[in-house]
């Protein structure tokens, strides 16, 4: 079996302070997360654990849970890395190296960019969906951030 690597990239201008939308990735995630965004069943958050070995996983009112990552690094004010594994079930197998990084800030205007790394199985019809799904996540981020 070949294992091919795949990047996806998203980029956002968003109208906040860098350090807003710091907080916001760093400490208010479950806030900006839209509640459509679950790939799992069942009425749940999102819930986010922002260190290191930290997790970002969907828990259920029903048990469930449903792993999105693990925290690899933080880079105050700068940079979050997270990795995950993505089963069959999710269009893998594969694994993820993620990185949300604020790239400056010019005149109010915060640079975001996504870097998403796949090491693994995904079809040219999944890395669309799967671009498709980051802007829609990341919108989220920039609609809240420019909110509050």
């Amino acid at each position: 079996m070949e294992i091919k690597i795949h990047e996806i990239i998203v980029e956002l201008d968003i109208n906040q302070t860098q350090q807003n939308v710091w907080d916001a990735m760093l400490n208010r995630l479950p806030e900006w997360w839209p509640a459509d965004f679950v790939g799992f069943p069942g009425k749940g958050k999102v819930k986010f654990e922002p260190v290191a070995g930290g997790r970002l996983y969907k828990e259920t009112e029903e048990g469930g849970q449903l792993m999105w990552g693990n925290v690899v690094g933080i880079y105050p004010g700068e940079a979050i890395e997270i990795s995950s594994i993505v089963t069959p079930a999710f269009g893998g197998p594969s694994l993820n190296f993620i990185r949300m990084a604020l790239l400056g800030e010019t005149g109010g205007v915060t640079k975001f960019r996504l870097s998403n790394t796949v090491m693994g199985h995904m079809s040219a019809e999944g890395e669309g969906s799967v671009t498709e799904g980051w802007q829609y996540l990341f919108g989220g981020l920039k609609t809240y951030c420019e909110a509050n």
